[in-house]
């Protein structure tokens, strides 16, 4: 699959987008948006997509790659390089692909691996990506729906 970047949030901007539950106690906030692009999707609060080049494939707890802002996201990438597919995709270490909830608070960061969940894929264009999720971490969980739009800083 090939998200380029994925943010699962409460409220998007285009609308379509909510996210309920936490991720570690950070809830999302009232200006969540959704954007793929390249390997990843990803759904964040308080963001646009000419904020979010420093979207990657790995994060060290405690280096915020948003520098001194504060945000919750949750991030989806594909494992495999194929083209993402209208279908459910669960997690594991099978998976194609993997999933990080990113809490930043100003300098500080955590990232926590999604451990149990899925992501179903209902409608896929060059223009945007609808779907719904469920994803659990070693504390917290999120569930929703996003209608991501495509964001070239994710490439």
């Amino acid at each position: 699959m090939r998200f380029v970047a994925l943010a699962l949030a409460l409220t998007a901007c285009g609308g379509g987008t909510t996210v309920v539950g936490d991720i570690d106690g950070a809830t999302f906030g009232n200006r969540t948006k959704a954007y793929f692009g390249g390997e990843h999707l990803i759904i964040i609060d308080e963001a646009d997509c000419i904020e979010l080049p420093w979207v990657a494939q790995r994060y060290f707890d405690g280096i915020n790659p948003f520098e001194g802002r504060t945000y919750t996201a949750l991030q989806m990438s594909e494992r495999a390089g194929e083209e993402p597919t209208p279908g459910v995709y669960g997690l594991g270490n099978d998976s194609p692909v993997k999933v990080f909830g990113l809490n930043g608070m100003g300098d500080d960061f955590d990232v926590h691996p999604g451990r149990e969940g899925s992501i179903e894929l209902l409608e896929i264009s060059e223009r945007g990506i609808k779907g719904t999720f469920e994803i659990a971490f070693t504390t917290g969980g999120v569930a929703g729906e996003f209608d991501a739009e495509f964001c070239l800083n994710l490439l």
